[in-house]
């Protein structure tokens, strides 16, 4: 997609941004071993062109006196196959 800013709520592929036809099939949040963070992918099936895609977020936190805070949120798009296909950016 090069330096096109994409939307969370569009298709990958063909860009339809009717959220009727974007449908989550699959959730899956597991948090990392050893780490602070935790990745939750988003399969997703556009009804439109019938592509497959996985929103991955990956969130970053601190641990301040026994608290849990989220300091940053990186979202990436993987394809049908689990490649990545580049990062959308951070929040």
């Amino acid at each position: 997609r090069g330096l096109q800013p994409i939307k969370l709520k569009q298709c990958f592929r063909c860009s339809n941004q009717n959220v009727e036809e974007l449908q989550v099939i699959e959730k899956k949040i597991e948090a990392v071993q050893g780490r602070d963070q935790e990745i939750a992918d988003y399969k997703i099936v556009c009804k439109k062109c019938s592509s497959t895609f996985t929103f991955r977020l990956r969130n970053l936190y601190a641990v301040e006196k026994g608290q849990k805070r989220r300091l940053i949120t990186f979202v990436s798009i993987l394809d049908e196959k689990g490649r990545d296909e580049g990062w959308l950016g951070s929040f």
